[in-house]
């Protein structure tokens, strides 16, 4: 094997690993997938909390060299506290791991994004639509502060009770949407989700007060 070509690939995610194995990993000797080993575990001590997912989706055959350096990878991850997800799309490559009765101890999953939740994280595809609730909520709150504002407007000739009923019904969907996202978010999205509860809940009281005098 050509040190220059690993048969494998390390890539670093959002707070997480991928260990992309090759088919060239099976042609490879044991000496040299005791480096590959050597090399792995360097890289995943990196992280204060390892995480990775092995992606055995381009094989399909496992021979018991890969096998025990998957299971070496393992161990090592479970001495750190981490945490680790097999992902594999192909019948015999199962197949290998249910004989060696790794699919009792491992995550063992069909599907990327479902292996990446699997670890506590979140896929691109969950992140673009937890960016939408957000953007909703937004809308929301910027329609109950419309509506709101009109009810202000003595010289308006709409009666103020339906204006009342929009406002409410915007801010209902911007305290809906704003949990979600304060729930799924961290850092300043969440704190922007805050914003808009506290702003939502304040401009219904205020469209209340309006409908009052």
């Amino acid at each position: 094997m050509e040190l220059g070509s690993p048969p494998y690939r390390f890539e670093s995610a959002d707070g997480y690993s991928v260990i992309t194995l090759m088919p060239g990993m099976n042609d490879a000797g044991w000496s040299d997938i005791e480096a590959i080993g050597d090399n792995l575990l360097k890289k995943l001590a990196e992280a204060d909390r390892p995480a990775f997912l092995v992606d055995l989706t381009l094989l399909s055959f496992m021979g018991s060299a890969v096998v025990a350096l998957i299971v070496r990878l393992w161990k090592s991850i479970n001495a750190s506290n981490g945490k680790m997800v097999v992902h594999n799309t192909d019948p015999m490559v199962l197949e290998v791991l249910e004989i060696a009765g790794l699919t009792t101890v491992w995550t063992v999953v069909t599907d990327r994004d479902d292996a990446v939740r699997a670890l506590g994280k979140k896929p691109a595809a969950d992140r673009g639509k937890g960016f939408l609730t957000l953007l909703f909520a937004i809308v929301a709150f910027a329609s109950e502060a419309v509506i709101v504002s009109l009810l202000f407007n003595d010289t308006l000739e709409l009666p103020k009770k339906y204006l009342l009923v929009g406002s409410f019904a915007s801010a209902s969907a911007a305290l809906v949407l704003g949990t979600l996202g304060a729930t799924t978010y961290r850092g300043w999205k969440r704190f922007l989700c805050i914003i808009v509860i506290v702003a939502a809940v304040s401009c219904a009281v205020a469209g209340s007060l309006a409908v009052s005098q």
